[in-house]
């Protein structure tokens, strides 16, 4: 699926949570109990009261009192709603917890980028993680709108990434002329660059 198909599902995910936001808010129901494992349940929990619960509270508790701590079957939604807008905006970020993934799923701990600390990694580490991702099949290339005063190298570590990204060069460009057009914008103002985005 790619990036206008899921910008489409999460677009549905919204109109239904404004339909269902004004509606009685019914217990958790049985088909929505019946998808959650309970790990994805203890994740829910844990975004919709982070002050309420602790992971090691949740992991000790059984299925059914799990479930209440969910309440309705809109949280769930709004949960899946922020994964969704999580997952479309997100570029790759050096985190320990992603490259910690990365070593782990491939099974390649002796790498010398694992023990080293991505704080300091230098743009060759970068380059070579990079295509660690690609080879692994963890990563889709895809296009970015940024300040044309971003420089293309430091597209992964500016503080605000872009918020939609696009699976073509010419979807990014379609929309360049738009915010031209109707957000007045100048030619000079932004620039598309190309980037690898984790699936």
């Amino acid at each position: 699926m790619n990036l206008k198909q899921q910008r489409l599902h999460l677009y549905f995910f919204e109109i239904l949570e404004a339909h269902l936001r004004f509606t009685d808010a019914l217990p958790l129901s049985k088909e929505v109990k019946g998808f959650l494992t309970r790990d994805q349940c203890i994740d829910i929990a844990l975004w919709l009261s982070p002050e309420r619960y602790h992971k090691s509270e949740l992991e000790n508790f059984d299925d059914e009192k799990l479930h209440k701590t969910l309440v309705t079957d809109y949280n769930v939604l709004l949960y899946i709603i922020h994964k969704w807008e999580a997952h479309l905006s997100q570029p790759i970020t050096f985190s320990d917890e992603e490259v910690d993934a990365l070593f782990t799923r491939t099974n390649n701990q002796m790498h010398y980028l694992y023990s080293k600390p991505t704080s300091s990694w230098d743009g060759y580490d970068k380059n070579n993680y990079i295509s660690l991702l690609n080879k692994a099949g963890f990563t889709i290339a895809v296009y970015g709108i940024y300040s044309s005063s971003v420089k293309k190298e430091d597209i992964y570590i500016i503080e605000s990434p872009p918020k939609i990204l696009y699976d073509t060069k010419s979807e990014a460009e379609t929309e360049i002329t738009r915010l031209i057009e109707q957000e007045n914008y100048s030619e000079t103002d932004l620039v598309v660059y190309p980037l690898w985005k984790i699936k």
